[in-house]
């Protein structure tokens, strides 16, 4: 190994080196003990370019000593031709000292080489040395030089040095550093281990450090094995300190030349708690419920969660990586100007509902909120949107408005009902006496007559308005429903045109029901009339379907926000008629609300439906779609076996 001294053989400054002997140079003879040495020997002139290589560095360098020389530098080392290392030739040249660094050979086996560049007037002589990873260079154990180190002159000074930037280093590194011997023994660590672990070195020297980290047996055996080994590579250990807490820290060990070892370990625990929390951060958004969805600052999806796949129907490769307004009927709306102005140019969260389009087809209610997200340097890096699937609370919200609606309708109405009854009273008994006070062929008979239909017509009309407002005195008791609703589609059929056809599917057994049964035959006749009307022009079919269901404590509310759970015979009239749109859906059950042209209906039919489902405990609901036809389901509770018997 190659060690500078004062009387170090160089070759002369002469950048050629001689073929012969000249007195008083000897040269020759240096160029023999170069051409025995196993150090690499290189000399180079001033432009770099190969006077001189012996065997040792050409074999280092795997090529022929012959077309080696003449070559450039460049062509010459490995990697040169990027720059590096033709650029600390240079410097050694300029700050006129030697320069040390390391290279791989650019041969088999990923061998390196230690390199000192030592200037030579013009010229400069390089030397070579083949060197193993974790092998100390020649400055000593431990002292490995690093690319662009300094090699002193004076062998007292370098040592000194070395070793003070050694202590400093070992000292302050923010690593933890531990040597022990092929036992096990430790036989030195560093500041950093003593502060992360607890223990001081005096208290680690007379201590079984492994078991105080390690107190599971097995765990300990299985990093002691991996100490061991001294394998490349980092693995990340948890480790109990001197106050009981755990750290996790990733450790590496290296095998020295003496068979003892060095362990570098760093702690990770911040990392791996920051990892753990990303982990659960990363968790949570895709497990969420609501569908979020985050943008750059250009609008283009960036990620999207599952729930924004259940919401949207569109799936997550479908939308990520293009802008906000290539899925227009789910991401952008028709208040895009809108959110755009207050989320981008304004940097403030935007919050709203409206309705989006599935990718089915099928229309949703969001509540939606944009908010911005900026960078340190306060500008916006991105915007995240989450979804809130609002379309059963917005169902709720509206039949419990219809529900709320009506009730104050059927007050209004069972109060003027009542007074319009006083009224018609006395025209009925009047009419009736005068009536029989005129006689049969009496002049005045047919006046009368007329009076007291149209009485009699306003009494049935206060009695619909009763029925609605559930103000109508009712007699209830256990009627089975299968035979009720039979006995009603027979007179619907003979009621019915032979364009319509009656499909009717009857599974509820015996369940009874505590109702009125006249009102009951009423509901059936006023829907069943309702579908004829609805296949007047071109006929159709007429589905009644009645069967027993369970209504759960959730499905109750969405039905109907005053149903209760429970078990409740289902009675569903089809058609497949003109059909509704949402407008007339809505005010379906309104009273004096008809689509029948004038004089063809009174607008009450379907409120009194309403009402003596309602008055029975039931609930109501109905579907529609223009074109396709309706559907009508009715809900009424099962009567249980001890309700009968009480």
């Amino acid at each position: 190994m190659y060690q500078k001294t004062d009387d170090t053989p160089v070759l002369n400054s002469s950048c050629a080196l001689p073929q012969g002997p000249a007195a008083g140079h000897p040269v020759i003879d240096a160029v023999g003990i170069f051409e025995k040495l196993d150090l690499g020997v290189i000399h180079l002139d001033k432009d770099l370019c190969v006077t001189y290589i012996n065997p040792s560095a050409a074999a280092m360098l795997n090529i022929p000593v012959r077309g080696a020389r003449g070559m450039q530098a460049r062509d010459l080392l490995p990697g040169a031709s990027a720059g590096w290392p033709c650029d600390e030739f240079t410097r050694a040249h300029r700050e006129n000292r030697v320069i040390g660094f390391e290279m791989p050979s650019g041969g088999p086996g990923g061998r390196r080489l230690f390199l000192r560049c030592l200037p030579a007037g013009e010229c400069l002589t390089v030397f070579l040395e083949e060197i193993n990873p974790g092998k100390p260079f020649s400055g000593g154990p431990g002292q490995e030089m690093r690319p662009g180190a300094q090699d002193h002159t004076s062998p007292g000074g370098e040592l000194t040095e070395q070793r003070e930037t050694i202590q400093t280093v070992f000292d302050h590194v923010p690593v933890m550093l531990c040597f022990y011997d092929p036992t096990g023994r430790i036989r030195l660590v560093n500041r950093e281990l003593e502060r992360l672990l607890g223990w001081s070195w005096e208290e680690i020297r007379h201590m079984d450090l492994m078991a105080a980290c390690y107190p599971d047996p097995s765990y300990r055996q299985e990093v002691w094995e991996y100490m061991l080994e001294a394998r490349p590579g980092w693995r990340d250990i948890r480790m109990v300190t001197r106050s009981g807490g755990i750290i996790t820290a990733s450790w590496a060990n290296v095998r020295l030349s003496d068979g003892s070892c060095a362990g570098i370990g760093i702690n990770v625990s911040e990392r791996m708690k920051m990892k753990q929390d990303l982990c659960r951060l990363v968790t949570a958004i895709d497990q969420a419920g609501e569908g979020i969805v985050l943008f750059d600052a250009d609008w283009v999806v960036e990620y999207a969660n599952p729930a924004f796949e259940n919401i949207s129907g569109h799936k997550r490769h479908d939308v990520v990586g293009k802008s906000v307004t290539s899925c227009k009927d789910h991401l952008a709306c028709n208040m895009y100007e809108e959110i755009l102005t207050r989320v981008q140019k304004e940097g403030k969260p935007w919050n709203g509902r409206s309705s989006r389009r599935k990718k089915s087809g099928d229309q949703v209610e969001i509540s939606l909120t944009i908010t911005p997200v900026f960078d340190e340097s306060l500008r916006v890096s991105n915007y995240v949107a989450l979804f809130r699937d609002t379309t059963r609370e917005t169902k709720l919200h509206q039949q419990l408005a219809q529900t709320q609606k009506l009730e104050a309708i059927g007050t209004l109405a069972g109060g003027i009902a009542h007074d319009l009854k006083n009224i018609f009273t006395p025209i009925l008994i009047n009419t009736e006496t005068l009536m029989e006070d005129a006689g049969i062929g009496g002049p005045e008979t047919p006046i009368l007559e007329e009076i007291l239909k149209a009485a009699r017509l306003g009494v049935d009309l206060v009695n619909h308005i009763l029925t609605f407002s559930r103000q109508a005195p009712q007699e209830k008791k256990p009627l089975p429903v299968t035979p009720l609703v039979r006995e009603t589609l027979s007179f619907l059929r003979a009621a019915l045109p032979p364009t319509i056809d009656i499909h009717p599917r009857l599974e509820a057994g015996d369940a009874l029901v505590l109702g009125d049964s006249i009102r009951i035959k009423q509901v059936l006749m006023n829907l069943g009339s309702n579908a004829r009307h609805a296949m007047r022009k071109n006929g159709g079919l007429l589905e009644v379907s009645l069967r027993c269901v369970e209504i759960g404590e959730q499905s109750a509310p969405q039905i109907s926000p005053d149903l209760s759970p429970g078990p409740y015979v289902e009675i569903t009239v089809s058609d497949t008629g003109e059909g509704m749109d949402e407008m007339i859906v809505e005010r379906i059950f309104d009273p004096f609300f008809t689509t029948k042209d004038q004089g063809e209906g009174t607008g009450m039919g379907l409120s009194v439906v309403h009402g003596i489902v309602h008055d029975h405990n039931g609930a109501i609901t109905v579907w529609s779609k223009p074109g396709v036809g309706s559907s009508f389901t009715v809900l009424l509770p099962v009567l249980r076996e001890k309700s009968i018997r009480t």
